[in-house]
């Protein structure tokens, strides 16, 4: 079995190629890593996004401010808000 690093590791990679689903499976198996569960934070934003059909998602500008903002809302601590935000950042790129 994959430790949680590795498991982190290959969700990121699906995430960078936009296969939210398969890395959505990964980080479920996880409910008690904190990384985990803000990516799956961040993995919710970008899908309902996409569902609304948001053109380009968000303003890229104002994309990692928000992150941070609803991070802050839900308790989750500056490390995770950070890695949120360099998803985002990637991804919108």
């Amino acid at each position: 079995m994959q430790d949680q690093t590795e498991l982190l590791n290959t969700a990121r990679e699906l995430i960078k190629a936009r296969r939210f689903q398969e890395a959505r499976a990964i980080l479920q198996r996880m409910p008690g890593n904190s990384t985990a569960q803000a990516w799956l934070f961040k993995l919710d934003q970008i899908e309902q996004d996409m569902r609304r059909g948001v053109p380009g998602r968000q303003n890229p500008n104002e994309a990692p401010a928000n992150t941070c903002i609803l991070m802050a809302l839900y308790g989750f601590g500056i490390i995770n808000c950070i890695i949120a935000t360099i998803i985002a950042i990637t991804l919108i790129r």
